[in-house]
């Protein structure tokens, strides 16, 4: 956990906390009002990829920044509704009352203020009204209908979000409805008096106009070479573009206009930086990657040429590792087509040790996949730089790097094709004797932290997790070995 998740923890605390109390304990329409608008500044602000300032200001990558986004989302909803039990309790908001008990500034955040000019506190629906009723209350007035659309908007938001066929199959039908609802509830909200956003919808625009227009629509226009490759695996590759520079890790979204123009999809970088030719390599599980699979077997040979659109690159490792002093014990653990960013780090720092600008004590490299179709696809891409015969520290056994590979396929040891390849054995990989195994490591070593790596499926992140735990030294203990986690799992 970084510093910056932390502080993202303790202001969610305070925002809940200060929603109970302005909303339901010292019931207050107008503080409750202002704390229900602070979920919103941060759902758009976490929405923002090239110019986030979280990620700027308190470290936390783009990608953890998707849990925020969907965290909050939740919380507005809270937020709203104590808000709304704040103003049907009170009908009015104590702070805005003139000296005789009334005050008809319109400018005022006030739910319920009614289409004729009344103030809020007239609203006959609120709880101790003339005719007390909810439904009546929520419709009675332009401030409680905008309130009610903007509340209205983010749930239809999250519903299309939470239903992860929608946005794997139908993608435009998630997509711009998302946006549409997302550009209404910041309307209707400045119609409620939430003027503050205003600022916030500008630079959530200035974000897209570098996203799509910037970057996709004239840095980064590319002619890449697509082929199918064994285990339903897709390889894309493509020339360097001048001025694009990434970390090893990274991811970028891409868009190829033969299928849609809008639907833009996070694939991690299988390339190291040091390489002419960016690729990335992805498995065909939705709909929009099985038209990619389809145009890359139309390949006579040389690969399929597709004009791809592409912004980026984004994210960060939550480990240092260019901390030459601390990360000398290096874990990278992957399952299935989750060993991209795991090649592309590995290959990047093989290259550092070979040119002894970096000092690696233990690297081990841990892949656990389905079938060895998916080794086959992978291993010609991680090229190790002490090789001179384009072969992969995957298939020749490198010096530096200490590889296991697993295959879970059932019936797999009978398999005549997987004996002929390195395979360490067979079956899921005993983390824990793994772990074992780099901490007695880092004893012998002299080192106190080992950095674990890992993407794949839930499962294995859950694994990698606990193990971090359970194999950690305590804090107390300043000799002793402490692994520290960088995790990545991708929706959309």
């Amino acid at each position: 956990v970084t510093y910056g998740e932390v502080l993202h923890l303790v202001l969610v605390a305070v925002v809940v906390y200060l929603a109970v109390d302005t909303g339901v304990i010292h019931p207050n329409i107008k503080d409750s009002g202002t704390v229900a608008s602070i979920p919103m500044y941060i759902i758009f602000l976490t929405a923002n990829k090239s110019n986030s300032l979280i990620t700027f200001g308190i470290g936390i990558p783009y990608t953890k920044l998707v849990g925020f986004h969907a965290m909050w989302s939740y919380i507005i909803i809270v937020t709203c509704a104590l808000h709304v039990y704040a103003a049907y309790t009170l009908g009015v908001d104590e702070d805005h009352l003139g000296e005789e008990g009334h005050d008809h500034d319109h400018d005022h955040r006030m739910l319920g203020s009614s289409d004729s000019g009344d103030p809020a506190y007239e609203s006959p629906y609120f709880q101790h009204g003339e005719d007390p009723d909810i439904l009546k209350f929520l419709f009675d007035g332009e401030t409680n209908l905008t309130g009610l659309a903007t509340i209205g908007s983010m749930v239809l938001m999250i519903v299309m979000s939470a239903i992860p066929t929608l946005r794997r199959w139908f993608y435009e039908i998630w997509y711009f409805p998302h946006l549409t609802l997302a550009l209404a509830a910041g309307i209707v909200a400045i119609m409620h008096g939430v003027g503050e956003i205003v600022l916030v919808l500008v630079w959530w625009a200035i974000d897209l106009l570098t996203r799509y227009a910037l970057m996709a629509g004239y840095m980064y226009r590319q002619e890449a070479v697509i082929r199918k490759l064994p285990g339903d695996i897709v390889e894309m590759k493509f020339p360097k573009p001048a001025r694009f520079d990434y970390e090893a890790g990274q991811h970028i979204m891409i868009a190829v206009p033969e299928i849609s123009f809008v639907q833009f999809h996070p694939f991690t970088i299988s390339s190291a930086p040091h390489q002419e030719y960016v690729t990335i390599h992805l498995k065909a599980t939705g709909k929009w990657t099985k038209h990619l699979s389809e145009l890359a077997e139309e390949d006579h040979g040389d690969g399929r040429s597709v004009k791809i659109l592409m912004e980026g690159a984004y994210g960060s490792l939550a480990v240092n590792l260019e901390d030459n002093e601390k990360c000398k014990m290096v874990l990278m653990v992957s399952g299935g087509i989750g060993v991209t960013p795991m090649q592309s780090i590995a290959t990047h720092l093989l290259k550092e040790i070979k040119e002894e600008s970096r000092e690696i004590k233990k690297m081990k490299f841990v892949w656990s996949a389905k079938s060895v179709d998916i080794i086959d696809a992978m291993k010609n891409t991680a090229m190790s730089t002490n090789n001179t015969n384009g072969t992969s520290f995957l298939e020749n056994k490198d010096p530096d790097v200490d590889v296991e590979l697993y295959v879970t396929e059932k019936n797999a040891e009978g398999d005549e094709e997987i004996d002929k390849k390195a395979v360490t054995a067979y079956g899921r990989p005993n983390l824990h004797a793994i772990f074992n195994e780099m901490k007695k490591s880092a004893i012998d070593l002299e080192e106190s932290t080992v950095a674990v790596l890992v993407c794949g499926p839930n499962s294995l992140l859950d694994d990698c997790r606990e193990a971090c735990r359970i194999w950690s030294d305590g804090a107390c203990d300043k000799d002793g070995v402490k692994f520290v986690i960088h995790e990545e799992k991708f929706e959309l």
